[in-house]
């Protein structure tokens, strides 16, 4: 498996762990949050997210690990740090990329350094041979390989949130991870819902429900005939699920609520559909702290 760049995509859906509204940082500030993320009842990977916001920089940290019945398939971990700028108009400019870890018993590594631009400048990667040889990838147009990266993208959402989008109510994001592009999208609701009380999370109660989409926009994986195998048939088989469950093809979504004394909001719920079962996503734990000392 391209555990990487495949993982990322996969758990983007949830690891928008930190959404802002549309105000100006003026101050330095800390927002930490861990996630639990649930499969039949079963917690089986936790990410942790620690994002340091100051007035002309920044820098995110994301550890992410399996955890119980998980582990015996799939004992792997990533930890992956972004930093970057800001612009006087409030843009994000990228300029570093680390993502490290252990996966299907192999080490790796992949690092991204972006020019003053945030355009791509240099990327080494240190990966096991078979995945360089099984998985190979069409090529990126240069002027497409740009920040923001995978983890920068939580960043660029917190300067420029999805409650923001204007006309169809959509908002866009393209991410560069090295490979590909990809364009999130996110759709928010203009009403507050309701959001029930679980033993997984002490946050519930009123919030903004979102939906979250993508598309490819360039970097197509170059399949392989055991892979193009694979996916028609997992193809046929969400197909079948489709015809069976109503709700099979309901796109991923995510519930949003404010951190009090912040201009933040953070994810207290998310969940997707996998060929597994629909994986839950829920906050654990949230801390956040400015340079007054503030602490919550």
């Amino acid at each position: 498996m391209w555990v990487d760049e495949m993982r990322i995509k996969a758990l983007a859906y949830s690891m928008v762990c930190l959404i802002g509204v549309s105000l100006p940082a003026a101050a330095a500030e800390r927002i930490a949050a861990t996630y639990n993320f649930i499969l039949h009842g079963f917690v089986v990977s936790t990410a942790e997210t620690v994002a340091a916001l100051n007035p002309h920089d920044y820098r995110l940290d994301i550890d992410f690990r399996m955890r119980g019945i998980a582990k015996l398939f799939s004992n792997g971990h990533s930890e992956i740090t972004a930093t970057g700028r800001f612009g006087q108009g409030g843009g994000l400019a990228a300029e570093r990329f680390v993502s490290a870890g252990h996966w299907d018993g192999s080490d790796y590594s992949r690092t991204m350094v972006f020019d003053g631009a945030g355009k791509l400048k240099e990327q080494k990667r240190d990966f096991p041979a078979k995945w360089l040889k099984e998985y190979r990838f069409e090529p990126v147009p240069k002027d497409m390989q740009v920040g923001p990266d995978p983890a920068s993208l939580i960043v660029a959402l917190l300067r420029d949130p999805p409650l923001a989008a204007t006309g169809d109510g959509v908002k866009a994001y393209r991410v560069f991870d090295g490979d590909s592009v990809v364009e999130w999208q996110l759709k928010c609701g203009p009403d507050m819902v309701e959001v029930e009380k679980s033993s997984h999370s002490p946050k519930y109660g009123p919030a903004r429900e979102c939906l979250v989409g993508n598309r490819l926009v360039a970097g197509k994986l170059i399949e392989t005939e055991k892979q193009r195998k694979k996916r028609l048939k997992r193809e046929a088989k969400a197909a079948k699920r489709k015809d069976k469950d109503d709700d099979a093809d309901v796109a991923p979504r995510l519930w949003l609520q404010a951190v009090p004394g912040s201009r933040y909001l953070v994810p207290i719920r998310a969940e997707f559909k996998t060929g597994m079962g629909t994986i839950r996503m829920y906050l654990k734990d949230l801390t956040y702290a400015d340079t007054n000392g503030l602490s919550r």
